[in-house]
C-alpha cells in the first residue's frame, strides 16, 4: 500500500459510500504464531482500509488530529463533558 492510496482511503466520505464493502473485523483471521510485521501487514491486507471499516456491523472511521493531547485524555475529557 503508497501513500496515495493511504491518503485515498484516509479521505473517503462514509456518507456517501457502499458500507456493504466494508470488511468487518470481527471476520479477521490472525495466525498468533505469525511476527508482529507479519500479522500487521495480513491485518492490512484484509481489512482493506485502515481509516473504515466495520466492528459489529458498526461502521467506524478512524481519523487522526495533529494535537499533542493522547488518547486517554480526549476521552477522559470526553465523559467528564457528559456530567
Amino acid at each position: 500500500m503508497n501513500s496515495n492510496q493511504m491518503d485515498k482511503f484516509c479521505n473517503i466520505d462514509v456518507e456517501h459510500m457502499n458500507k456493504e464493502n466494508l470488511v468487518d473485523v470481527e471476520n479477521i483471521k490472525i495466525d498468533e504464531s505469525d511476527t508482529q510485521a507479519k500479522r500487521f501487514t495480513d491485518i492490512i491486507h484484509q481489512i482493506k482500509n485502515p481509516y473504515c471499516f466495520k466492528s459489529g456491523g458498526i461502521v467506524v472511521k478512524v481519523r487522526y488530529a495533529s494535537t499533542e493531547k493522547t488518547i486517554s485524555q480526549s476521552i477522559m475529557n470526553y465523559f467528564s463533558c457528559l456530567k
